[in-house]
């Protein structure tokens, strides 16, 4: 139903209304009027009578004073019976009406017979004729008394319709304000979306873009006309994300899937990548995606954004810093590539940059604060370079600079520490002042056998080599650097495949109390094995592989470790209660509602959070302290057990320390024999002690027995002297030798 039907009908609707009302109130006065003519009538009549008693009263008298009746009375007698009749003739007042009529008869029997009246008949007439007027006037005026009654109530009748009619004519009036102001709003407001999906459709048209919406719930990908177009997909209805993966060059598939994986985990505000697409008919064009994420009550529901087709504009240049882009580096380092055939000894170099700490910049400051980073970089860089050098903007916060007819290696190591030398400086955006640093992978060419994509995966790797040693620094490839690379794509293959048949592996050790000698916990590392039974450790590898692989293995490991000490229970009931200490990898601190997770872990296994905890390396979150303090508080807020792991060469600050949850210090036995090493050790047991933490060495050696710890104030100590790390598997043939360590009172 249409807006201007339904206006009609509720016009109509109250229009009925209103006649309705109109009809019940004329019928009212009708009504009231009848009543009114009643009244009249009675008093009309009242006073007939009243005159006619009076006529009998002075005939009477007459009567009785002469012997002979006068011809006026026996005119006026017949005059009564007249009045007499009309009164009859309206059914008013027939008591009365008969008791004057035979006094009237009376009287003209006596007109008829010449003879005086005695005063005993004046007398009787007289008192009949009274009785008769009083009977009369008090039937009239009781009829009187019931007409005003009924008149009464009608006028309280009319008077409440009148006030139902006046509220019921302002409220329909205002519902028919509101529903002609709502219809208006709805008007104004279909109006409004109307020229805004004019003015999206001609921006669309007018910048060339295929636009894109995709909801996360039922992974559902709405894509414009422009979009199918670029893609070369014809897409039936509504798609997925699945139809665009399809399109997307194998080799680009990988990153397309990361970068979306991490916008979807990080709970980003920005998605965007470059990408090469394959149309039905085989063409491959460039294209560039961006898109703006959309979040409700905290949940990221949808992302929406644009293609634009990179190919078919020949844009080869960043609309952001004005430096070329991806498509211009690869033509560029295929023509370089040409040159190297036809002109040997030549040779150029090819850096690839990632800006450290990029996205905390962003995060905190705000996107625009983040564009005018990248700007002041991209200045910087060009700055440096001379002008037979390329540097491009290739996505995001990273960077490709191409070093042309350099002689040697040296030439773009030099340019790499100008660059890391200058990025130190401080710059102003706004009223901010920012550091900013960056990662620098380098390859050199010399040879023309190389592709594109190997110059650039080769930068790659090196650049990430160089994150890996400690961000803003400069690694240069060579086999080294490839033999460091394939061991770690072996150690990340092993780590998916572990994780993919769930054969994550737990180790347990007993920690000792010093004091007593006595078995107080369990140290627990997550991990798998990696050639011939070699055990990895999740927490202490560098995986290149997603965050949430190793959040997906950190609580599938904290699930077996629980379910072995469970399956223990009936046969050692105190040592598989014990606490447990384990250490969180860096990836899995600042993972969306981990201690949401680990809880409802725990509850399935019927095990409090308190004897989990959770223990984290000073060094790792003095880099992301703010968001990392956050984690911890809410892990203690649900009751889990934190211990900082690490300290000494950290640059924790005592306030920052203060600040955490905190149950326990882990500190190492003293490798140095620096007095200064050795001061800062005591020390920070000192203040341990002052708080009353657990303070928890591992030994490395020194001590030959568990006692010894307690001497440099330690009230806990482990290490393989005491007990070394076992499989979960072989838990329970362990257990039954470091029984004896259980104090008898705790075991009973």
């Amino acid at each position: 139903m249409t807006s201007s039907t339904l206006r009609i009908v509720s016009a109509i609707s109250i229009l009925c209304l209103a006649i309705g009302f109109i009809v019940w109130g004329l019928m009212l006065i009708s009504e009231v009027n009848r009543e009114q003519r009643q009244v009249r009538k009675h008093v009309y009549f009242i006073t007939l009578l009243n005159k006619s008693a009076r006529s009998v009263e002075n005939i009477t008298t007459k009567l009785a004073s002469k012997q002979q009746a006068t011809k006026k009375a026996s005119t006026y007698i017949a005059k009564l019976h007249k009045t007499f009749k009309r009164i009859r003739a309206q059914g008013l007042f027939e008591d009365k009406v008969k008791a004057l009529e035979a006094r009237v008869s009376v009287l003209s029997l006596k007109l008829q017979k010449p003879t005086r009246i005695t005063p005993e008949e004046k007398s009787r007439l007289y008192r009949g004729y009274l009785r008769a007027v009083r009977t009369g006037v008090f039937s009239a005026r009781k009829g009187l008394r019931n007409i005003s009654i009924r008149l009464s109530k009608k006028w309280t009748e009319m008077t409440l319709l009148a006030l139902v009619s006046c509220v019921m004519a302002m409220l329909m009036a205002i519902f028919f304000l509101l529903f002609l102001r709502s219809q208006t709003k709805r008007k104004r407001a279909e109006r409004t979306l109307h020229r805004r999906e004019s003015i999206h459709q001609l921006t669309s048209e007018g910048t060339h873009d295929g636009l894109w919406d995709w909801e996360l719930e039922n992974d559902t990908l709405n894509t414009s006309s422009r979009w199918q177009e670029i893609t070369g997909r014809s897409l039936s209805g509504h798609g997925n994300i699945n139809d665009w993966k399809q399109s997307i060059h194998p080799e680009d598939l990988p990153s397309f899937e990361q970068e979306l994986a991490r916008v979807i985990d990080e709970q980003l505000e920005f998605f965007e990548h470059e990408h090469r697409i394959i149309s039905e008919d085989e063409t491959i064009r460039w294209i560039h995606s961006r898109g703006k994420t959309s979040f409700e009550e905290g949940k990221l529901v949808r992302i929406a954004g644009s293609i634009a087709d990179l190919s078919e504009k020949g844009t080869l240049h960043d609309a952001l810093t004005g430096l070329p882009n991806r498509i211009f580096v690869r033509q560029h380092l295929e023509r370089l590539l040409a040159r190297l055939h036809r002109r040997a000894g030549s040779m150029f170099a090819v850096m690839f940059m990632d800006l450290d700490r990029f996205k905390f910049i962003n995060d905190t400051y705000g996107h625009l604060i983040g564009d005018e980073v990248l700007i002041h970089m991209a200045k910087l860089f060009k700055s440096i370079l001379r002008t037979v050098d390329v540097v491009a903007r290739v996505s995001g916060d990273e960077f490709i600079i191409v070093l042309d007819e350099i002689q040697r290696a040296e030439d773009a190591t030099l340019v790499a520490n100008r660059i890391l030398k200058d990025a130190k400086t401080p710059f102003s955006v706004e009223e901010f002042e920012l550091v900013i640093s960056t990662s620098i992978g380098i390859t050199v060419v010399e040879a023309g056998d190389k592709s594109v994509d190997d110059i650039l995966e080769e930068a790659d790797h090196a650049m990430f080599q160089a994150k890996q040693g400690g961000k803003a620094a400069y690694c240069l490839y060579d086999q080294q650097t490839q033999e460091k690379i394939d061991q770690q794509m072996a150690l990340t293959t092993s780590f998916l495949n572990a994780l993919q048949e769930e054969t994550i592996t737990p180790t347990f050790q007993p920690i000792f109390s010093t004091s007593t000698g006595t078995l107080e916990a369990w140290n627990c590392t997550i991990g798998w094995e990696h050639k011939r039974g070699h055990l990895v450790t999740l927490h202490k590898e560098h995986l290149h592989c997603h965050k949430s692989h190793i959040h997906q293995a950190f609580m599938l490991g904290v699930e077996k470790i629980v379910s072995h000490l469970q399956e223990q229970q009936s046969s050692f009931p105190m040592m598989s209660s014990l606490p447990i200490y384990l250490e969180l990898p860096s990836h899995v601190l600042l993972q969306p509602q981990l201690a949401k997770h680990l809880k409802q872990l725990l509850r399935r296994y019927h095990r409090a959070a308190k004897t989990l905890c959770l223990c984290y390396a000073a060094p790792l979150l003095t880099k992301r302290f703010e968001s990392g303090r956050d984690t911890l508080l809410e892990l203690s807020k649900e009751g889990f057990a934190i211990s900082l792991v690490h300290l000494e060469g950290s640059r924790i600050t005592l306030p920052e320390l203060l600040s955490l949850p905190l149950c326990g210090l882990w500190l190492s036995e003293a490798s140095k024999k620096e007095e200064s090493f050795l001061r800062e050790r005591e020390a920070w047991v000192a203040l341990a002690t002052s708080l009353g933490l657990h303070r928890i060495v591992e030994s490395k050696g020194k001590w030959k027995k568990v006692e010894d710890g307690n001497k440099d104030g330690f009230s806990m100590i482990f290490g393989k002297a005491f007990g070394k790390p076992v499989k979960g598997e072989l838990l329970k043939k362990k257990l039954s030798s470091w029984r004896k360590f259980v104090s008898s009172k705790k075991e009973d």
